[in-house]
């Protein structure tokens, strides 16, 4: 199951990756619009959880370190302004909804829709 884990979370961020370096628009265009943005932050937060999942199952040495401390920062900065507390009280009020989605699932966090 690890080495699922692990891919998960590894795919998650090739998503993640493709769209952090995309292009800025022209100067003058409209900036991304809200739904493009909402499923940037949904990747990252499937990648925080995954990560998280994974480093509390089987220990931060089996989530790969670099792409997780992305995933985190990211997340931070662009859903919650980099507030580090704003961060913790999200994580706390939905670690055990997330763990137990996770656990159902092989550790996998499936996208909206998918079965």
């Amino acid at each position: 199951m690890t080495m699922r884990c692990l891919l998960a979370v590894l795919a998650l961020f090739a998503g993640i990756g493709c769209a952090a370096v995309a292009p800025s628009p022209p100067p003058g265009d409209a900036a991304l619009p809200a739904s493009a943005d909402a499923m940037e932050i949904a990747a990252l937060e499937r990648a925080f959880w995954t990560c998280d999942y994974v480093g509390t199952t089987h220990g931060v040495l089996a989530a790969p370190m670099a792409a997780c401390k992305h995933a985190t920062d990211e997340l931070k900065a662009r859903k919650f302004g980099g507030s580090f507390p704003a961060l913790m009280a999200w994580w706390r009020e939905n670690k055990a909804v997330e763990h137990e989605r996770l656990e159902r699932n092989g550790g996998v966090i499936r996208h909206p829709g998918s079965i």
